[in-house]
């Protein structure tokens, strides 16, 4: 018997069932859902969809977030129905924040930008023209 456990215990081994995984629920969400499809206009997703317009900055303030999220467990969440209670909490509230920051995201997208572009400005000529100064 191989004592280094089955696949599912191999976290090394898992990299082609996980990708696999992805292109099957890939396949399933293009098949149905497609790109002018109605219910993803509805207001109900809005805040998916905005979060899939905006996911690398979502992905990297998840990560800071994981970490705020991780300390507040360890911190309030002794064990038994305090823990699940703590843990829902902890994941609505980090849904909420992020889908809050998807949608600065997009406002801030839509603001005018008040800078003047420098490569727009004229650069001065110098008067090389006599009584002209």
């Amino acid at each position: 018997m191989d004592d280094q456990g089955d696949l599912s215990d191999r976290q090394d081994r898992l990299d082609m069932l996980r990708f696999t995984h992805f292109l099957a629920l890939a396949l399933v969400v293009t098949r149905y859902f497609p790109r002018k499809s109605e219910i993803l206009a509805s207001k109900w997703l809005r805040p998916m969809v905005l979060c899939g317009q905006h996911s690398l900055p979502l992905f990297c303030f998840g990560v800071f977030l994981s970490f705020g999220a991780h300390w507040v467990l360890v911190q309030h969440a002794q064990g038994g129905a305090r823990a699940l209670w703590m843990q829902l909490l902890v994941s609505v509230s980090g849904m909420a924040i992020m889908t809050g920051l998807a949608w600065l995201l997009d406002r801030s997208a839509k603001v005018p930008s008040l800078f003047v572009d420098a490569s727009e400005i004229k650069a001065p000529t110098a008067a090389t023209e006599p009584g002209k100064a």
